[in-house]
């Protein structure tokens, strides 16, 4: 029973672990340019964001 409890408390911090950077290319929008950058950014703010992907499979999806 202790096993599984300390395996669970692994589990969960392995879990809460931040993710790393990941940058896709082709993705900057044209208007994202030094000139329309409002303030600098704080390491505590949220970045909230959607991907849109398209259906496959067409009539199947």
């Amino acid at each position: 029973m202790i096993v599984i409890a300390l395996l669970s408390i692994g589990l969960i911090r392995l879990s809460a672990a931040a993710p790393s950077r990941t940058s896709l290319a082709g993705s900057v929008p044209s208007w994202a340019k030094a000139s329309n950058r409002a303030r600098a950014a704080s390491g505590s703010d949220a970045v909230v964001f959607r991907v849109y992907l398209a259906w496959r499979g067409g009539d199947a999806a």
